[in-house]
C-alpha cells in the first residue's frame, strides 16, 4: 500500500521522507507544475524529456500461487497503484529518463516518490488515485478544510488513516468531527515542543541551555542548506 501526500510543504516533505527510507511507496498530489518537475527529477535522479510514446506491451494472465483473502486484497491494491503510475506516465508527453541512461552516475536518492499533478481537493482525484487503497492519507493543503472534511468521511468508511495539517483548535476540533485520526496542530506542537525543552533544562543555567539547544538548532539548518533535496526543493516549502 502507498501513501498518499495532498499538498506539499515542510510537514509533507518530512513525512515523504521518513516513507521513502523505509521503501513504501509515496504519492504526492498537488497543482503546482514547477514542483512537479523538480520533485520528479530529485527524487527519480533523472530527467524529464519529451519522447514518443511506445505501444502498450499486451497483457499476459499468469495463474500465479494460491493465497488467501488477505494476501489477494493486498496484491490487488499494489497492483492498482502501480498500474495509476504507469497510465500516469504514459498520458504524459514527458517522461522520465534515468541518470544513469544519460550517461550519469546512476546515484538517485530513491525511487518511490512519485509526483502527481492534479487537484488535491477534487473528490475525483482522490477516486481516480485509489486514497480509499492507500496505507495513510495525509493532507497539508492550505485553505482546504470543507475538501479535507469531506475526504476525512469518506477514509473514515474505508478504513484508511487519514492526517490534516491546520493552524486552528476550531478547525481541529471540526476535522475530528469529520473522522480525521490526527491533526497535526502546527502551533500545538511547537508549544509542547518548547515546554518539553524548558523542563529538559532542569539545573543547567538558562543562558547555557539556550546555548546549546541554538547550536544544535543552527548545525540542523547548515546541514539543510547542504543537502541537494533540501536545495532542489527549498523554495517550494
Amino acid at each position: 500500500k502507498h501513501v498518499a501526500l495532498l499538498g506539499f510543504n515542510e510537514a509533507a516533505l518530512e513525512i515523504a521522507e521518513v516513507y521513502r527510507e523505509q521503501g513504501e511507496e509515496v504519492m504526492v498530489v498537488h497543482l503546482d507544475p514547477a514542483l512537479h518537475q523538480t520533485l520528479r527529477t530529485v527524487y527519480n535522479n533523472a530527467k524529464l524529456v519529451r519522447k514518443q510514446k511506445a505501444a502498450p506491451a499486451p497483457e499476459v494472465d499468469e495463474a500465479g500461487p494460491r493465497v488467501g483473502p488477505e494476501q489477494q486484497k493486498q496484491a490487488l491494491a499494489s497492483k492498482t497503484f502501480m498500474g495509476t503510475m504507469k497510465s500516469l506516465i504514459a498520458e504524459e508527453e514527458e517522461v522520465i529518463i534515468p541518470a544513469d541512461a544519460l550517461g550519469g552516475s546512476g546515484e538517485g536518492i530513491g525511487t518511490n516518490i512519485y509526483s502527481v499533478y492534479a487537484d488535491p481537493e477534487n473528490p475525483e482525484s482522490w477516486h481516480h488515485y485509489e486514497l480509499h487503497h492507500a496505507k495513510m492519507v495525509v493532507s497539508c493543503m492550505i485553505a482546504g478544510l470543507e475538501s479535507e472534511k469531506l475526504l476525512a468521511v469518506d477514509l473514515a468508511h474505508s478504513g484508511v488513516p487519514f492526517m490534516a495539517v491546520t493552524h486552528s483548535d476550531v478547525e481541529a476540533l471540526e476535522l475530528y468531527d469529520a473522522g480525521c485520526r490526527y491533526v497535526i496542530q502546527q502551533e500545538y506542537l511547537a508549544a509542547r515542543v518548547v515546554q518539553s525543552l524548558l523542563h529538559s533544562a532542569k539545573d543547567e543555567t538558562l543562558l547555557g541551555f539556550f546555548a546549546r539547544q541554538s547550536a544544535q538548532h543552527l548545525s540542523v539548518i547548515e546541514q539543510e542548506n547542504n543537502d541537494p533535496t533540501h536545495q532542489a526543493i527549498g523554495d517550494y516549502l
